[in-house]
């Protein structure tokens, strides 16, 4: 009996260590898991950001390590901004919204809150709203910011017959600014086919795609396209016929030049029913997929 006595205190003296070792281990992890920040957004999610480019994407990975009380905006067409370190999330997310808002036309949406995405799809299909009645289309000034009434360009269809922005009212439009010599133009063009083709037949219906060509003949427009295998894209004669001819024609009988109309191309507009600018986009968009939910809410 006593020999097993000494036996259990040994054994007894021996698991003391090995207790206390193991109790100091969860201990660690217990402090580990409180004092270390946890990130339940990974890089992956900025996959997920739609219409931001490459520079939005790589400031996501800033914004998940950074503290809490932040708040990530984005707006249709590409406009961003984040902020972190407020007093509470309110203060986080209007201050996201105010510096998302500030060089952007568009309104601007919360995407991610702190460690969680909050996005709503079904809200940001609706960013582009208010659309206008015809009165307040007549009363809107004319002009290429967003709430303006667009300028009534003249331009031929397919057929030739004459037709005007203000043509189309009823419809969205989709008005597509390019040109053959345009190497940014010609890179998104497989993408706006898609698009189209996105469309269906019943969004055809209630949407017009407008692609205008700028600074040369529809013959080049025309060819190219039919060279690169994109023939069926639906072209408009803008009416110019030499990389010289830099304006527009207007349905009262003026013109407008095209750097009234961008700076660059290619530039698109989607206008309301009632010939309000919704949205303008300079420069390619790279996937215009994402474009065709705000087409469809604008046609209800």
């Amino acid at each position: 009996m006593i020999k097993v006595n000494n036996v259990i205190n040994i054994d007894s003296e021996k698991s003391k260590p090995a207790s206390r070792f193991r109790a100091a281990g969860f201990v660690l992890i217990f402090i580990y898991t409180i004092l270390l920040p946890v990130h339940a957004l990974e890089q992956s999610d900025a996959d997920d950001i739609p219409h931001v480019g490459k520079s939005a994407r790589n400031n996501f990975a800033n914004y998940i390590y950074s503290g809490n009380n932040k708040a990530f905006a984005i707006a249709p067409g590409g406009a961003w901004a984040w902020s972190n370190g407020l007093a509470t999330e309110e203060q986080a997310t209007a201050q996201a919204i105010r510096d998302c808002e500030a060089n952007n036309q568009q309104r601007c949406m919360i995407y991610a809150l702190n460690d969680e995405i909050v996005f709503d799809e079904r809200l940001w299909y609706s960013m582009l709203r208010p659309y206008s009645d015809a009165k307040m289309a007549s009363k809107a000034a004319s002009g290429t910011k967003r709430g303006m009434r667009f300028p009534d360009i003249k331009f031929k269809d397919a057929k030739k017959r004459k037709r005007t922005i203000s043509s189309y009212r009823g419809k969205v439009a989709i008005v597509h600014f390019w040109g053959s010599w345009c190497p940014p133009c010609l890179r998104e063009l497989p993408g706006l086919r898609i698009f189209y083709r996105g469309m269906g037949k019943s969004l055809k219906n209630k949407a017009r795609l407008i692609m205008l060509q700028v600074r040369e003949p529809l013959t080049d427009s025309r060819r190219w396209l039919k060279q690169n295998q994109l023939a069926g894209l639906p072209l408009y004669d803008s009416g110019m016929k030499s990389e010289d001819d830099t304006s527009f024609q207007l349905a009262t009988g003026g013109q407008l030049p095209d750097r009234d109309i961008a700076m660059f191309f290619p530039t698109t507009y989607i206008l309301d029913k009632n010939g309000i600018v919704l949205l303008a986009r300079y420069g390619p968009i790279h996937d215009w997929s994402e474009y065709l939910g705000f087409i469809k809410d604008a046609a209800r």
